[in-house]
């Protein structure tokens, strides 16, 4: 097995002597935090408080913050002594929390549409869709709800091709030069 974990002059050059091959590209959870989008830690801490504020009105002011220790510490405590919440970092926890706190699917979807409003792809993406331009990218796969692949892709002059739950024929699509296929895995 080859050690994926590279120095960035051993990336480049594994690049250069690749220029010809088609990539495949798979952005999971952490693609987008330097967008401004949030982690999937902070939305759970975030369900959390919402979760603990709903509860305990009166606390509210004391509790904005969720991102302190304290904070975070005071929460899980309180979840904790209640017994019916995932305990703390339990693998079910983002998906668990994510249907606690936002039970409705729309105003849950309307969630992930807030925190990702007015977000623009971050270089990440643009280099992305850079090597769309030059044929070594042509598909991302991607489990963000964010659309950023796509805005990144439209900023560049590539065309996206987005495949969703609703479009997912498109994905047998033949694929022309300067189009990326942008697959949501959701």
């Amino acid at each position: 097995m080859t050690d994926c974990n590279l120095p960035y002059d051993a990336f480049l050059r594994a690049v250069k002597q690749n220029a010809d091959t088609d990539h495949v590209f798979l952005l999971g959870a952490g693609a987008s935090i330097s967008s401004g989008v949030k982690s999937a830690d902070d939305c759970i801490w975030e369900w959390k408080k919402d979760i603990f504020i709903s509860q305990n009105p009166n606390l509210s002011n004391q509790y904005k913050e969720y991102k302190s220790d304290a904070v975070k510490a005071s929460i899980q405590k309180w979840i904790d002594n209640e017994g019916c919440y995932p305990p703390l970092n339990d693998p079910e926890e983002y998906s668990k929390y994510a249907l606690l706190a936002n039970p409705i699917e729309p105003v849950r979807r309307k969630f992930f549409e807030n925190i990702c409003r007015d977000k623009e792809p971050y270089i990440g993406y643009k280099l992305l869709c850079l090597f769309a331009q030059v044929g070594m990218v042509r598909s991302v796969f991607t489990t963000n709800l964010d659309g950023l692949t796509v805005k990144a892709a439209y900023q560049t002059g590539i065309t996206p091709i987005e495949v969703t739950l609703e479009s997912s024929d498109r994905i047998f699509r033949p694929s022309s030069k300067n189009e990326l296929l942008c697959v949501a895995l959701h």
